[in-house]
């Protein structure tokens, strides 16, 4: 498991929207696999790294996803 999260941190450092949006994709198709609370972490990890720093439009695409999935 912790190599699983290390890979993750890794990935999170790309810094383009395709790859932004494919890590979501990649996150919620995980979900079937691992539990609940793991899923939402790293869900919420992305979030911190790559969204947060590099960007104050919350209006943008990958927010939008970001804030409406859990609702969905």
């Amino acid at each position: 498991m912790p190599e699983l999260l290390e890979y993750y941190i890794y990935i999170f450092y790309f810094r383009s929207l395709a790859m932004q949006i494919a890590i979501l994709f990649i996150l919620m198709l995980l979900k079937c696999f691992i539990i609940e609370e793991f899923f939402f972490f790293l869900l919420y990890l992305y979030t911190y790294i790559t969204v947060f720093p590099h960007s104050t439009d919350y209006h943008s695409p990958i927010m939008r996803l970001l804030i409406l999935y859990p609702v969905v």
